[in-house]
C-alpha cells in the first residue's frame, strides 16, 4: 500500500529584508505583530494544503495560543494582514480562512519532486465551500 503524499513542508524561506506590509504590522503591533506573522507562516507550512480554517473555534484557539496573544489581537492582526494582501482578503473575510499565495509560491520547490501537486487557489476555495455546504 502506497504511503499518502505529504501536503505540508518542514521549512520555508525567511527573507532578511521586509517590505511595507511587515513594517506596518510591526509598527502597529510591535513584536507581537512580527512574531505573529512568522508563527503564522510556520503554521501555514505545517497545515495540510497550507491554509487554516479559523471558522473552526479550536483552530482559532490554537492559533491564538501559538501567537501567545489574546483572540482580539489575533483577529486584529489577521484582519490587517488581509487588508494589506499578506493573506488572501476574500478567503479571510468571507470564509475565515487564512491563506497566503506568496507563501505558497515561496515553498513551491518542495513540491517539485513529489507525486502530488500543491493545491491551487481554486481547489482550496472548492474544498472550503464543500466543507461549509455551499455550492
Amino acid at each position: 500500500m502506497a504511503r499518502e503524499q505529504r501536503r505540508d513542508v518542514d521549512y520555508f524561506p525567511h527573507d532578511c529584508t521586509h517590505g511595507r506590509k511587515m513594517h506596518i504590522i510591526e509598527t502597529k503591533y510591535g513584536n507581537d505583530g512580527y512574531a505573529s506573522w512568522f508563527k503564522l507562516l510556520e503554521q501555514l507550512g505545517k497545515a495540510n494544503n497550507h491554509y487554516l480554517d479559523i471558522s473552526d473555534e479550536m483552530t482559532l484557539m490554537f492559533l491564538t495560543s501559538v501567537f501567545k496573544i489574546d483572540e482580539e489581537k489575533t483577529m486584529s492582526i489577521l484582519s490587517d494582514l488581509a487588508k494589506l494582501g499578506a493573506i488572501d482578503n476574500v478567503l479571510f473575510n468571507e470564509h475565515k480562512v487564512v491563506y497566503s499565495a506568496k507563501f505558497c509560491e515561496s515553498i513551491s520547490d518542495a513540491y517539485r519532486k513529489r507525486k502530488t501537486e500543491m493545491m491551487q487557489y481554486s481547489d482550496i476555495l472548492t474544498e472550503i465551500k464543500l466543507k461549509s455546504g455551499q455550492s
